[in-house]
């Protein structure tokens, strides 16, 4: 599978315009909520606010994505997460379970380097690692990356190279029957991972 269908491709443009416009009233609405998330970590961990890292996006292009930031200044480093992490801050545990760390990237799709829905972002250094040492790996970069996604609804989060195994085998399946029933699906499923914390690190 090298190349998406037709039909697939006009979906996807499509889809493309109506998630700008709707990031737009997203960061519109949500403003107050940013505000709020801005000033809790600034009197909590001070500057910077956002985590802003290279990651691997559509056709292998490198892209900066932006986060709320939840973790201590000297503990950014390209690693997995665990459960419990001692480098997150108690307040980023918080608005990591409920996904509220992952608000900015609503500028992502609004710029057009992410979607709503796709596979998640590696950093530039693992996806590069990814591609050398997961088969089919580069296939996920069909599409653009997504702020959630089939693996995420499926299996949350993946902290090993084995669980990454797993969540590419998801991203590919997404790939492959990507249509807007399924899209429909994975927003109805992360409606329930954002209030239930499902899968958080």
């Amino acid at each position: 599978m090298d190349r998406l269908k037709g039909r697939v491709k006009f979906y996807l443009f499509f889809r493309s315009f109506l998630e700008r416009v709707f990031s737009l009233c997203i960061l519109i609405l949500l403003s107050p909520v940013f505000f709020i998330i801005s000033f809790i970590i600034l009197i909590t961990m001070g500057r910077p606010i956002f985590f802003i890292q290279d990651r691997m996006g559509r056709g292998n292009q490198a892209f900066r994505m932006y986060k709320f930031r939840t973790m201590r200044n000297d503990n950014q480093k390209v690693v997995y997460a665990s459960k419990n992490d001692p480098r997150v801050t108690k307040f980023g545990q918080i608005i990591r379970k409920h996904r509220l760390d992952e608000l900015p990237q609503f500028l992502n799709i609004l710029i057009g380097n992410m979607s709503l829905i796709g596979p998640r972002p590696e950093p530039m250094q693992l996806a590069e690692k990814y591609n050398e040492t997961i088969a089919d790996y580069n296939v996920r970069h069909l599409v653009k990356p997504g702020i959630t996604g089939y693996a995420q609804v499926k299996m949350g989060y993946a902290d090993s190279e084995d669980a990454t195994k797993i969540k590419v085998s998801y991203d590919l399946e997404y790939v492959k029957n990507l249509s807007l029933l399924l899209d429909a699906q994975i927003i109805l499923k992360t409606i329930r991972v954002i209030f239930t914390g499902f899968g958080a690190r």
